[in-house]
């Protein structure tokens, strides 16, 4: 049964210019190329705001032309890559090639290794007590054991292994398997316990704070909450539930829910509060410099900022915002633009710019060490290795021209106004549909069951 309908894009086009003279600079904290972008950035002013704001009530605009931006350059992998995960004790970085069935191993732009694993590779894990790498095949229903640039062990898990999460408390990896409604839970390279949840658990996420494993139940619109391996709770939240985050200054859990657009904030095992949000929201990114959490909403094209239980801000990104990044580094988040084949820069509530990347950018990953942003392009089969201190590429003008231009009173600011209609249906899913599970055919980027 169809959760959602077709998006309808209907669009006109309005050019507008725009005069704008001796107008401040935007406070920003988000730092590339070296140089901290604060007082960097020129504010376009409230006639900007207001054009962008029909797509979205206060919705933050889009500052043209960013500072210096970063260098990119591209790495050929696999066949679709999808997701990455970085190891700190070896800074390499391990990528799931869906269509391939294989994982790249890079260590910063060179690719060192490829490994052979199950059909379907997609999330993995880092298991930080034995170094190892887990990695869901979803097809083929194993998790590969990677350590090193090794495969050392096949584990066969329930149907469905969708993704997983690292409990370093007790040393396990959660494996939510969304075709048998089980969680596996794996010790070393041997399932220990087979814990039965909600329909469809996609998504596992451990919380360092209370050292329980929250795992989402997609057809079920709840949380199971585990403790070792047993289920102590569950509590119901929006539609769709998909992807969860922790943060570890307050200590909530929030919950996308897709179809309800909105998110769930949890403390504990309490639904405390839910946060409206934009239209068909998957994932979210914590962002610990400012304690904001970034939700990434697909069809709305736009990313909400949640602090504790409200929204404080929405920006508008490119096409199909997907799973994000925070560069702890920087203080910049960086947010892959599915459709429009780039990346969106954020610092705190202000989109400071974008990025061009390869084609249908999945996901990205941070690696600490190098000071790297890796993102996936499912498209072109490529990493993009953004390089927030390395020579500017792909951008017309330098904020500090822009800049220069406005502080010599005259900029004409020519914007496209779109009015898009979005027409969409949500259907509910009965919670006891015997309905099966949608076959994986590695079409397209893997989104939760629809």
């Amino acid at each position: 049964m169809t959760r959602r309908s077709s998006i309808l894009h209907s669009s006109t086009s309005l050019l507008i210019a725009l005069l704008i003279a001796g107008l401040g600079p935007t406070h920003l904290t988000c730092s590339v190329n070296g140089v901290n972008l604060q007082s960097e950035l020129p504010s376009i002013g409230s006639a900007v705001s207001a054009v962008t704001s029909l797509r979205m009530p206060h919705t933050e605009q889009l500052v043209p032309n960013p500072a210096r931006p970063a260098a990119v350059s591209t790495i050929p992998v696999g066949t679709a890559p999808l997701t990455a995960t970085y190891d700190p004790q070896n800074d390499y970085l391990y990528v799931s090639n869906l269509d391939s069935a294989n994982v790249s191993i890079l260590s910063g732009t060179t690719v060192i290794g490829s490994l052979n694993v199950g059909t379907g590779p997609q999330y993995s894990t880092y298991d930080s007590w034995s170094g190892c790498i887990y990695v869901s095949n979803t097809a083929s229903g194993n998790v590969s054991v990677i350590c090193g640039s090794k495969v050392i062990g096949s584990v066969s898990v329930g149907g469905g292994p969708w993704s997983s999460t690292f409990d370093s408390r007790n040393g396990y990896v959660y494996v939510p398997d969304w075709a048998s409604n089980y969680v596996s839970v794996i010790n070393d390279t041997k399932v220990i316990s087979s814990v039965p949840v909600g329909g469809w658990p996609e998504f596992a996420m451990y919380d360092a704070g209370n050292g329980l494993v929250y795992v989402t139940n997609y057809r079920s619109d709840s949380v199971s909450i585990i403790n070792g391996t047993t289920v102590i709770d569950t509590v119901g939240v929006g539609f769709s539930p998909g992807y969860p985050t922790y943060d570890s200054a307050n200590g909530y859990v929030y919950v996308s829910n897709g179809a309800s657009d909105n998110v769930s904030v949890i403390s504990g095992s309490a639904v405390i509060g839910t946060v409206s949000v934009g239209e068909s929201p998957q994932s979210e990114t914590y962002d610990s410099g400012n304690g904001f959490i970034y939700e990434s909403n697909t069809i709305s094209d736009n990313i909400s900022v949640i602090s504790g239980v409200r929204a404080v801000a929405w920006l508008n990104v490119g096409e199909w915002p997907m799973a994000a990044t925070y560069d702890n580094g920087t203080g910049c988040v960086y947010v892959p633009n599915f459709h429009s084949g780039n990346v969106s820069v954020i610092s705190g509530t202000r989109v400071t710019g974008s990025i061009n990347v390869g084609e249908y950018p999945q996901g990205a990953t941070y690696d600490s060490q190098n000071g790297y942003v890796y993102v996936m392009d499912f498209g072109s089969g490529y990493v993009s290795v953004i390089n927030p201190s390395g020579s500017p590429t792909s951008f017309e003008l330098t904020a500090a021209e822009e800049y220069a231009a406005l502080g010599a009173g005259i900029a004409v600011v020519a914007l496209a106004v779109w009015i898009v209609t979005f027409r969409r249906s949500k259907t509910k899913v009965p919670t006891d549909s015997t309905e099966p599970p949608p076959e994986i055919d590695g079409e397209g980027p893997p989104e939760p069951p629809s």
